[in-house]
């Protein structure tokens, strides 16, 4: 068991117990749906999952909010996320996380 499946078991749990508006309810669920996906995945398939692309406009989101946060200037701003954008078209994302 990993802290995956124990967070989804504690959100279902947690559905149980309580009754709850149905857009709470249904996001618990999407995000249990989401750890039961991820409790059968080893560090490997986490990096092959994230190295197919499919988050790289969250992370450039993270970033460009961080960075206007910390009042970078927009040509700034622009030329991190140009980076961020070729090193996630270049580099593996066990490169990355190492």
């Amino acid at each position: 068991m990993n802290g995956y499946k124990l967070l989804a078991d504690s959100y279902r749990d947690y559905l149980q117990k309580n009754e709850l508006p149905k857009g709470t309810k249904n996001s618990i669920e999407k995000q249990i749906k989401a750890l039961d996906i991820m409790a059968d995945m080893d560090g490997e398939d986490i990096l092959a999952l994230y190295g197919t692309g499919a988050f790289n406009h969250i992370t450039l989101g993270y970033a460009e909010k961080a960075m206007t946060i910390q009042k970078l200037p927009k040509g700034r701003r622009e030329d991190v996320l140009s980076e961020i954008r070729f090193l996630h078209d270049t580099m593996g994302a066990e490169i990355a996380a190492s």
